[in-house]
């Protein structure tokens, strides 16, 4: 419960639900937290703030713009951040909308690739920093919500979404044996 109890009853089931989510969240994944550092330097007015927890190539961005107006964050995929194996690697956004893979030009991220992530103004945004498979069995939709799916030769995109009154390239990363017609 909240310091408050009165004001813990007030809450709504839902906004209870989302304190409890990211409360788990963090007993989950404590030994990342142990790792944070600042990545884009210190909190000021005019840019976007953030730090990185990373262990072992994997881990956590979370990024905050205080600004009214959208902004840019720009960091790179290096030891800067905590990446120190290499290799390429997959960016998945845990807020605020889950699940959505954000993708280099090429889909898969580059060790060393500098990374340009528009937020909102007052928003903040989390990412999971994690090295990509060797190989792809299924194909990959990046840059909205949803999924990809090969029916033969046929490529379905199904459930995609977006943020309402955004564009955005969608792209797909196909397995390297597949051939799509349709």
């Amino acid at each position: 419960p909240a310091r408050d109890a009165e004001e813990c009853a007030a809450l709504a089931e839902e906004d209870k639900a989302w304190f409890r989510r990211w409360l788990d969240w963090t007993d989950e994944n404590a030994r990342f937290l142990h790792a944070l550092r600042p990545i884009i330097g210190p909190p000021m007015a005019g840019r976007v703030d953030g730090t990185a927890a990373i262990v072992e190539d994997r881990g956590i961005v979370f990024l905050f713009n205080p600004n009214p107006g959208r902004k840019e964050a720009r960091f790179k995929l290096d030891a800067s951040i905590g990446l120190v194996k290499g290799g390429r690697f997959m960016i998945k956004e845990l807020h605020p909308e889950e699940g959505r893979l954000v993708g280099s030009a090429e889909g898969l991220w580059a060790h060393g690739s500098e990374v340009v992530l528009s937020l909102p103004g007052r928003e903040a945004a989390v990412y999971e920093v994690f090295p990509a498979p060797a190989e792809l069995e299924e194909p990959v939709l990046f840059n909205v919500r949803g999924a990809a799916s090969l029916q033969s030769t046929r490529l379905v995109l199904s459930d995609v979404s977006g943020e309402t009154g955004t564009a955005r390239p969608l792209l797909v990363l196909l397995p390297a044996n597949a051939r799509v017609r349709a």
